[in-house]
Formats: C-alpha cells, sequence, structure tokens
C-alpha cells in the first residue's frame, strides 16, 4: 500500500515511511520520485496532543489521588505512555493526510 506525494501527486510513499514521517516539525518521508519531503498534516498534531494530555491526566490521576503501589504506578505509567505512542504512530500510518513538508536541508 503507497500513499500519494503531496509534490508530484504518484503514489510512492509506503505505509512505514507515512507512520514515521512526523508532524510539522519533522524532516519528514522522502519521495522516490521527486526526492522532495512531506509530513503528516494538522491533525497529527491534535491527536498528538489528545492522547499525550490523556496520558499525562491518567498518570497524574495513579500517582496522586490513588493508593497503589509506587513500583505498579511506575511500571502502569511507562504503559500508559507507550500506547500513546502507539495509537499516534497508527493514526498517522492510516488517517493523517500527508502535507509538504518545511523542513530546509
Amino acid at each position: 500500500m503507497k500513499y500519494e506525494c503531496p509534490h508530484c501527486k504518484e503514489k510512492t510513499i509506503t505505509l512505514k515511511q507515512k507512520a514515521f514521517a512526523g508532524s510539522l516539525t519533522s524532516r519528514g518521508a522522502e519521495c522516490e520520485k521527486c526526492k522532495r519531503r512531506c509530513v503528516n498534516g494538522k491533525d497529527s498534531i491534535i491527536v498528538r496532543l489528545v492522547t499525550s494530555l490523556a496520558a499525562l491526566l491518567f498518570i497524574t490521576y495513579m500517582i496522586f489521588f490513588t493508593e497503589i503501589d509506587m513500583g505498579f504506578c511506575i511500571g502502569v505509567s511507562i504503559l500508559a505512555l507507550v500506547v500513546s505512542k502507539v495509537l499516534q504512530i497508527i493514526f498517522d500510518a492510516f488517517f493523517a493526510k500527508l502535507i509538504p513538508s518545511q523542513w530546509i536541508d
């Protein structure tokens, strides 16, 4: 499965490249044909913000408002951060729109 490059409109961006292209401030994925870069758009930033904020609120709740062992809280906190990052990557891979990168080489 390949995705369309926003520059040359050819389907040259792979699923893995799109998943790890990053957001607006990233270097992005390089098109095989035109050699220009593209990144995931603003919707990717919104999803990153929401998932990171949800993980932060969950971790804060676990640490300050429950009486659970701190070792368990740390383990669950790490798990929450990993789940948040995986959700971001899945969203970028399947749902985010590719836009031209503003990265200057």
